[in-house]
This record gives C-alpha cells, structure tokens and sequence, in this order.
C-alpha cells in the first residue's frame, strides 16, 4: 500500500487526491485540513453570492468519499502533527496550503481601525472562523478598494448589493447586517495603473451592471482611445471587452441609486488621515500626466493586492516570494507542492486542476518502483489524542446541519466559530 498526505483540502488538494485515487489501484490518500471543514478557498474565498462556482464543491465531495481518500480535519500539520512526522509515515507528501494571508499595503505602518486586507474581509463574509473572531468594521457611508482584480470586483458587489439580490447567498448573517447598518454611499476601486492593466475579467465588470441599487461610473478621460499594442491574442481581446465596458461605464450619469461604485485608474495610495486611531481620508498621488493628487474620504480601506502562502515548521519556504521553496515543485525527495503554495497566487481553478494532474503523474512516476513500507496515518494517529480530529462522516454532519439552519432561499447559514461545528459531532 502506497501512503500519501496531502496538506490542504482545497481544490489543488482535492484535485491531486482525486487524480491519485482514479490513477492507482493500491493507495490510500489523506487529506488533511486545519479547518473542521474542507475545500479551503471554494468554501471562504469564492464570493458568497457566486453560487455556481461554489458548486464545484460537490465535486470534490464525491473524491472525499472514495474508499481510498481520507479527509482529517481540525488537524495543522507543523503543530498537532510534525512535517518530520508525515516524511516518516508517508511515501510521499503534497503541500496544497494554498495563498491565504494578505500582502501589507505597503506605506501602512501604524495601526489604524479601518484598514483591512481582502483576505481577511473575504473571509468575514464567508464565515471563515479565524477571519470572524476578529470582524471588519465598516465606520462610514464611504469605503475604498485597492486593487483592481477579480476580489476587488467581488468586495465592491457584496458591499453594494441589497438584501434581496443576496437571499439566494451564503452571507455570514452578522456581516450583511453590518453592511446594511453602514449605509454605505460611495464605492472606490483605485487601481495605480491604467485599466488596460487591469487583472479582472470582463465577466466580472459587466456583473457589476447588473447592480439594481448602484451606479458604476469611472472617468473617460483615465481610458486609452485605443488598445495598446499587445501580441498575445487572446489576452489583447480581454483588454478590448474590459475597454468597451469602461467606456460604457464612463457615459453614466450619477443616478439616484443608493450607492456610487467609482472605478479610478492611475492613483497611488500616499497617505491616510485619521481621527483617534481612525481612518477617515486617503491621499492619492495622480500617477497620470495630469497630475491631479486628491483627498478622498474613506472610513474603511480594503486591500485587495495580492497574497502569500503560511509557514509551515520545518519547512523551506522563501519570505520574498511568499511560498515554498521548490524546484519544479519538488521541495525535497518525496514532497511536493502544487497550486498557489507553489506559484503564487496566479490562475482560477482549472489552472489548479492542471497542476494538480501535473504533480499526481511525478508522484506516480516516482513512487513506480518503491518497495518500501510505510505506515500511513496509523502512524500519526497517535499524535491525535488532545485534538478532535473531524472526519468526512462528521463533515456531513456539520454540513447537514448547516443547510438545517438556512432560512428563505438560502443554501446554507454556516457555522463562523470552530467550537460549533465541533459541537455538532461531540
């Protein structure tokens, strides 16, 4: 029998496992996760209003109950169970941690109320445990973005949304009535570069036209006339339709709708202004030829520009980079790391899976000859005994319970505290 953990349940995880499981005859596959619950980023990353793309989840609960996979959750590798541990009971690991913890906006330095990484906020409104201990505050009508990526986009249409447009949502309850209680007015993405650089895509921007109570405008005169010159085709196309759209936007006028969704190229975030240790305005530094600095008021700042993997002990990892250390994936002789832990936090999920099938096939190839005999998770049992391990009969559990609690046309009202869930199996 061969034995492999694989760290990490999202959907890098969740893609080896199943490649490995569908591939190999004779292994048996662990999966384990800090959380009690698994699939990571689908489950605490993907907006809560974005149901069909959560759904891939389903798919990964159909390899979570093959025979051969095990899922091991409330369990961190590097703290309830050593990394010298799992080399010695495993024929071979896969770190699939994943990118979770936000890059810091550099020029912030003191601590200010208000200033939040996307991470951290995302998480707050998916009810991720850690991210819920500790909510965002939302101090004011007005709330700037930094970052002009998909998670920017995803922020500003859950801030933006009304109750009804997110009753089919798996919002935490406490957040959306936080957002409804701030009475929020005005909206600011503030990309440093022009939109032609901008990394959303164009299914995204146009969602935000769909808002029922929010004008989107941005200004003609930050967009270029024309496309600048790009030789990859398909990525020249993208530039074109995000263009088209903008344009589009540009010829708004500010409606009576509740809320203004500004989108605002070629500013640098220079400088807060705060009173009593709380942020009430933004300088900007117009990195355009007209050289226009603003003031913007702003009580909550969302940094939405990147992230970094977590250190696991033991483990090489490169600070610069914000991810392991690796050659071609390879950390050291038997473990391997895949998705974002790997190349940062680059690509969607497809992306993920290609990784994911890429990194299965080495280990297939390179346990091929092996004749030595491992113990698996019987050998790290043992290391269980003051923690409560969660296991895919107790996920279904937790799962049953919280589609149980859902209200109106909800799919689920999820637990944000860990000792819940616990206590759900207990």
């Amino acid at each position: 029998m061969i034995h492999v953990a694989i760290v990490g349940s999202g959907p890098t995880g969740c893609f080896v496992a199943e490649f490995l499981a569908k591939k190999h005859q004779t292994i048996q596959i662990d999966i384990f996760d800090r959380l009690p619950t698994p699939f990571g980023l689908v489950r605490a990353g993907v907006a809560p209003d974005h149901q069909q793309t959560k759904r891939i989840s389903q798919q990964f609960d159909r390899t979570l109950q093959r025979d051969n996979v095990r899922f091991v959750g409330n369990v961190e590798i590097g703290r309830t169970i050593s990394y010298d541990s799992l080399k010695q009971h495993y024929h071979a690991i896969v770190i699939a941690t994943g990118a979770f913890i936000d890059k810091p906006l550099p020029g912030i330095d003191d601590p200010i109320k208000g200033i939040y990484g996307s991470a951290h906020f995302a998480g707050w409104y998916n009810s991720h445990p850690e991210h819920c201990k500790q909510p965002p505050e939302l101090n004011g009508p007005e709330v700037a973005i930094i970052g002009t990526g998909n998670v920017a986009l995803d922020i500003a249409r859950v801030l933006s949304k009304t109750t009804t447009e997110l009753s089919d949502s798996d919002i935490n309850t406490d957040t959306e009535k936080a957002i409804n209680e701030a009475g929020i007015s005005d909206i600011y993405i503030i990309g440093r570069r022009g939109p032609e650089h901008a990394s959303f895509t164009n299914m995204e921007l146009t969602e935000l036209n769909k808002l029922e109570n929010c004008t989107i405008l941005t200004d003609a005169d930050r967009l270029p006339e024309q496309t600048p010159d790009i030789s990859d085709a398909g990525q020249r196309r993208a530039v074109e339709q995000n263009l088209a759209t903008l344009r589009e936007y540009s010829n708004h006028a500010q409606q009576n709708q509740k809320i203004r969704l500004h989108l605002m190229f070629n500013y640098n975030l220079s400088g807060t202004e705060n009173s009593n240790g709380k942020l009430t305005a933004l300088s900007l530094t117009d990195n355009s030829d007209s050289k226009n600095d603003l003031r913007l008021p702003a009580q909550t700042l969302i940094s939405a520009i990147g992230y970094r993997s977590e250190v696991i002990p033991g483990i090489p990892f490169n600070e610069h980079h914000g991810r392991f250390e690796h050659t071609d994936g390879l950390i050291e002789p038997g473990v391997y790391c895949a998705g974002w832990c790997k190349r940062g936090p680059q690509g969607v999920i497809p992306t993920n899976r290609s990784d994911a099938n890429s990194t299965g096939k080495r280990i297939l190839a390179d346990l091929a000859d092996t004749t030595v005999s491992k113990a698996g998770f019987s050998g790290v049992a043992d290391q269980l005994d003051q923690q409560a391990p969660v296991f895919y009969e107790d996920w279904q559990t937790i799962d049953n319970a919280e589609q149980s609690r859902a209200t109106n046309h909800r799919p689920r009202t999820k637990f944000s505290d860990t000792d819940a869930m616990i206590a759900q199996i207990l």
